[in-house]
């Protein structure tokens, strides 16, 4: 059983701690982490501490896009990543994630020192990132989209591609992500208790499912933004 954690202390330690060591790379506190704004999209990172009591800690590093939860409806307090990987000490997007140690006041501060020198070194990766359009065909890519909407695809990204590229004044483009997720949606959803997976396949065995709150939530999204774009 996991082990109740004093976050709300951890996050003030650690935030006291690790601002003055990255101040040069211009990141301020903000959405339940640090940020720096580029206008249409967000650099950031927040640090997760691990739920099981040892007191350890990763840093979720990445890019978001505030204007998804317009779309979304959503309130959030906390900053959420789009496109996103963990930090280890090698600061290398394909390098293994790293779980820093912070069981006393001595682990914490070697800890957030070198967490500072990885963002440092991490802040290359953002380079990447020039354009609205670069963040839009980098989430493409990364969820592993075909350049056209076609096939047996995730409703969920194939829907955030949409809003994304909503957001980034593609409305033709806009249109056809979102036409697609709603045929999508509205295909049937079975439960495969062998494999433990849903599919949209009917397979021997498997069981029809009702809409959850969250199918009809994407459908309300998919139907509201469309009749902005074609009103």
């Amino acid at each position: 059983m996991a082990v109740r954690r004093d976050y709300g202390s951890f996050a003030k330690a650690s935030k006291r701690l690790l601002a003055p060591q990255i101040e040069s790379l211009d990141y301020h506190q903000g959405q339940g982490g640090f940020v720096r704004d580029k206008g249409g999209w967000v650099e950031g990172f927040f640090l997760q501490q691990s739920q099981w009591g040892s007191g350890d800690f990763c840093v979720n590093i990445g890019i978001d896009v505030p204007a998804l939860d317009e779309y979304w409806s959503l309130d959030r307090s906390a900053l959420g990543l789009l496109i996103a990987w963990r930090l280890s000490d090698s600061a290398r997007e394909d390098g293994a994630e790293h779980w820093y140690h912070a069981k006393n006041k001595e682990q914490l501060e070697k800890s957030i020192g070198r967490v500072a020198v990885a963002l440092t070194k991490a802040d290359s990766w953002f380079h990447q990132f020039q354009t609205l359009s670069d963040v839009v065909e980098s989430y493409r890519v990364r969820e592993g989209l075909p350049n056209a909407p076609s096939g047996e695809l995730n409703s969920v990204r194939v829907l955030n591609y949409g809003l994304l590229s909503l957001v980034d004044n593609s409305k033709d483009e806009a249109a056809r992500w979102l036409h697609f997720a709603k045929e999508l949606e509205s295909r049937p959803q079975y439960w495969n208790p062998e494999s433990r997976t849903f599919t949209r396949e009917q397979l021997p065995g498997s069981k029809l499912m009702k809409p959850t709150d969250d199918d009809k939530l994407r459908v309300r999204v998919i139907d509201s933004v469309l009749a902005r774009i074609e009103s």
